[in-house]
């Protein structure tokens, strides 16, 4: 039991790993605007402190965080966005969208949308409470998006959402909610296949006609060594072991 463990941990990392690489790969071309963040805990950057959920990050260490104070993650030190957002030259962290001074010039580098016990399902996390699904999440962006285009205009809004990196954690709640109760495991798959396809979609609307998808990085949130990163061109892959060859768009 512990080698297996040991060995899913070893995975992990190496999944972390790959995923900055690649995610800088696709940027390493491009001036990236800002940095918009969507997911689940690995990505959460503080929106749980927000709401009322079961499980929240008040009282980590910190010690390997700036200035080792606490910093609402559920982590000890930074994320997978943290990291590349450093790597991309931003002075500060994607703000996260529930925090009150998470508005005026600070959206215009990027916001974080991530929650702990989110899903691509809506009814992923209830059993924590409050939670940010997907769909709510990529629903908070369109806000942020009026926002924006209300400070610089819709022009000036375009090319900066043109020019953005979007990166999406998702579904490693939704594969753990599944493994309860594993009966219609395919019907849950095809469901949530569905469900992330209009959500991307819709985010792609939200992106006011973003014309190409080369700045935007699907990062499936579960530790399997089957997983995919890819630019978004006409097809999007969610690296999840007996779904990662079925096409999202």
């Amino acid at each position: 039991m512990g080698t297996i463990f040991n060995r899913l941990k070893l995975i992990y990392i190496i999944y972390q790993i790959v995923g900055i690489y690649y995610s800088l790969g696709i940027c390493s071309a491009q001036d990236v605007s800002a940095f918009f963040v969507f997911g689940d805990s690995l990505v959460d950057a503080g929106n749980n402190y927000f709401i009322n959920i079961m499980i929240k990050s008040e009282y980590p260490n910190g010690i390997d965080f700036a200035k080792g104070s606490p910093s609402r993650r559920y982590t000890n030190g930074r994320t997978v966005p943290d990291i590349i957002g450093e790597e991309l030259g931003f002075k500060d962290y994607s703000p996260p969208y529930l925090d009150p001074t998470t508005t005026g010039e600070v959206i215009l580098k990027g916001v974080n949308y991530g929650c702990f016990g989110s899903g691509i399902l809506n009814s992923t996390g209830y059993i924590f409470g409050q939670h940010i699904g997907m769909s709510e999440q990529v629903d908070n962006f369109a806000k942020t998006r009026q926002e924006i285009i209300s400070r610089i205009g819709e022009a000036a809004a375009k090319q900066l959402l043109r020019q953005a990196l979007y990166f999406v954690v998702i579904g490693a709640n939704d594969i753990s909610a599944r493994l309860i109760s594993p009966s219609n495991s395919f019907y849950y798959l095809d469901k949530m296949i569905s469900q992330f396809r209009s959500q991307l979609t819709d985010l792609r609307v939200q992106m006011l006609a973003v014309e190409r998808w080369g700045g935007m990085v699907v990062y499936p949130s579960v530790a399997a060594p089957s997983a995919i990163f890819v630019k978004i061109e006409s097809n999007i892959f969610s690296g999840i072991n007996t779904i990662h060859q079925k096409p999202l768009i």
